[in-house]
């Protein structure tokens, strides 16, 4: 697919009830590969491509997303996870505390996290069951391991990850 299919697909797409993007993080090579003139590799290396072109992305990505965001319809952007910061020392000498986002260049992830309605995160996380033991002659209920994983969607405010519902003025 390149940026002009992506662009003929957009105008007739408001006819669903849902559109998906799955996933952002493809898009966005997509895009970079586009203006550098040669696919992505999948492992990206320094010096892939120049600031200049990283700026053109955020502006030519922005103005693709706004379209698909604009559609009147519900639109469901799904993206890779990145951590960012937390490597780095801030001005005052504290640690920066990582965050959890959309896999994109920092401008675009903070573009597209305010551009949302919604923004969650998905996760894996061992089934829990309940036992009761006798402890002391008395039962008490603990939470052990069972089979299996449960699968999750974070929506509440959190510390490390990037998490957001607007909700109606």
């Amino acid at each position: 697919n390149s940026v002009d299919d992506y662009r003929r697909e957009l105008a007739g797409a408001g006819d669903y009830g849902t559109v998906v993007l799955d996933h952002v993080t493809g898009f966005a090579d997509m895009v970079l590969g586009e203006i550098i003139g040669k696919p992505v590799p999948e492992q990206k290396g320094w010096g892939l491509a120049s600031q200049q072109q990283y700026g053109t992305l955020g502006m030519q990505a922005k103005e693709l997303l706004r379209t698909l965001l604009d559609l009147p319809c519900h639109v469901v952007i799904v993206a890779h996870q990145r951590t960012f910061g937390g490597r780095d020392e801030g001005s005052d000498g504290s640690i920066i505390q990582p965050t959890v986002g959309a896999a994109l260049t920092p401008s675009l992830a903070g573009w597209l996290n305010g551009a949302v309605d919604y923004l969650v995160q998905t996760y894996k996380r061992p089934r829990m069951t309940k036992k009761t033991i006798q402890v002391a002659g008395k039962d008490q209920v603990i939470d052990e391991r069972g089979r299996g994983v449960e699968y999750c969607l974070r929506t509440e405010p959190h510390d490390v990850f990037m998490t957001k519902f607007r909700v109606p003025g």
